[in-house]
């Protein structure tokens, strides 16, 4: 029991690492692609992809990656 909450623990410390390196790297694009002349959507839901994603609700809800 103890191993399970270790190692979704570990999962949960990665996702948030990965989430927040995504965001700063999707900033960097949206940046560059303003500055060449690209028209970029703007909204709460910009470049994120789905949000309903539930894998057959096989997943924890702390295990999904719809970030």
């Amino acid at each position: 029991m103890f191993d399970n909450y270790k190692h979704k623990n570990d999962f949960l410390k990665a996702k948030k690492e990965y989430v927040s390196f995504r965001e700063k790297e999707r900033k960097r694009i949206k940046f560059y692609l303003t500055q060449n002349g690209y028209t970029v959507k703007t909204g709460s839901k910009e470049g994120k992809g789905s949000s309903s994603y539930t894998n057959n609700r096989k997943l924890e809800k702390s295990f999904d990656l719809t970030n």
